[in-house]
């Protein structure tokens, strides 16, 4: 069964020839390899080139952005399961036998196995994503009750794409995804078939500081945003085209992205960006003294996130240490909602009855450590 391996590039010169042989280093026993370069200016082509001879063909097109590559890459490929590889990222070998496998159940149109972070010069960091479990299954009824995104998946290169879905969703519209094509993909698939999650990571992913992952922590949340609210659009009218009746304020009220957004506002009208505040979210939301904000994370040990406590009794020293030492708030967000069941005597008896209670809501639960605190 033939796979297409489609590179995307985008001034990755330094990276994009060691994208190129890990494609070509596949043990699947039928891989064709085609290379997109959109717009290069980086001396990207001298690297391009010269793999015409192992095989490669090489696509260059004026600069139009991560859709219009995609694009261009699915119009020339073959096969009948694509990987859209970025270019700074590489294959692992097993790569497309593992997409194959996982994909063998002709219902399953969206194969994604977790990615192996690497720095720039390819060192491995022990770092995988995503930490969550990948979807695997029917994602129907959650997309139309939750919208597009609501599960684990992987970047770009962590994924594999039946042709029958692709010939359903693409062309990619490029106006609207001059970056993150992926999410697109990724967003509409349960709409037209399963999920598969195969095992264990299958692509490295590399870390560089001008990739997504450089981006300010702000930056971040706007360009997510903007990707949710293109995406909602998208997957809404087609849903409604199947036959499906959605809800986009639901969607929004729902989506991470969304949430994220707001209770980062709410945050910072309540907290303020130059006050320490302790964040109990078991580092979900992402937020740490990088972004600009004087965030301490619970439990801490040295500025570093050390989990969760072992009891009431310790998660309310350790917040009265830092009390001491300056924080002026405490935020519990919704990902550790939970601790008011698992905590009670700390959320309830310790938190609760000593210190005001400034902000709730669905997302939020803000207390003011500055006044005096009553009796435990």
């Amino acid at each position: 069964m033939l796979v297409s391996v489609v590179i995307v590039n985008y001034n990755y010169a330094a990276f994009v020839g060691d994208a190129v042989q890990s494609a070509l280093a596949q043990t699947h026993a039928d891989v064709e390899v085609i290379a997109v370069d959109d717009g290069s200016t980086d001396g990207s082509a001298a690297v391009l080139e010269p793999h015409r001879a192992d095989g490669v063909r090489v696509i260059f097109q004026e600069n139009r952005g991560h859709g219009a590559a995609f694009n261009t890459g699915y119009g020339a490929a073959r096969g009948e399961f694509v990987i859209f590889l970025d270019a700074d990222d590489m294959l692992m070998p097993g790569a497309a036998a593992a997409a194959v496998a996982a994909a063998a159940d002709e219902q399953v149109i969206h194969a994604h196995w977790p990615v192996a972070e690497i720095d720039a010069e390819g060192r491995p960091t022990g770092e995988v994503t995503p930490l969550a479990s990948l979807a695997d299954g029917d994602l129907l009824a959650q997309l139309l009750e939750a919208g597009p995104l609501q599960w684990a998946s992987s970047p770009t290169s962590g994924n594999a794409w039946r042709r029958r879905y692709l010939d359903a969703v693409m062309p990619i519209p490029e106006a609207g995804f001059r970056m993150g094509a992926d999410a697109y993909l990724i967003g509409l698939a349960p709409l037209y078939g399963r999920l598969r999650a195969a095992e264990g990571p299958q692509t490295y992913y590399r870390r560089h500081g001008m990739n997504h992952s450089g981006r300010s922590f702000d930056e971040v949340i706007r360009f997510d945003l903007d990707i949710a609210r293109k995406l909602f659009s998208h997957a809404a009218q087609r849903a409604r085209a199947l036959g499906y009746e959605v809800d986009r304020a639901q969607w929004e009220a729902r989506n991470w992205s969304f949430m994220l957004a707001r209770s980062v506002k709410e945050i910072d009208s309540v907290v303020g960006r130059a006050v320490p505040f302790v964040l109990i979210d078991g580092m979900e939301l992402s937020l740490e003294p990088s972004s600009g904000r004087m965030v301490i994370p619970f439990l801490e040990h040295d500025g570093e996130y050390w989990g969760q406590p072992e009891d009431d009794a310790q998660a309310a020293s350790e917040l009265d240490r830092l009390r001491g030492e300056g924080a002026r708030f405490l935020v519990l967000a919704w990902p550790s909602f939970w601790w008011v069941d698992a905590y009670p005597g700390f959320v309830v008896e310790h938190v609760r009855r000593r210190y005001a209670c400034v902000l709730e809501n669905e997302r939020l639960q803000i207390f003011d450590l500055s006044g005096d605190a009553g009796p435990d």
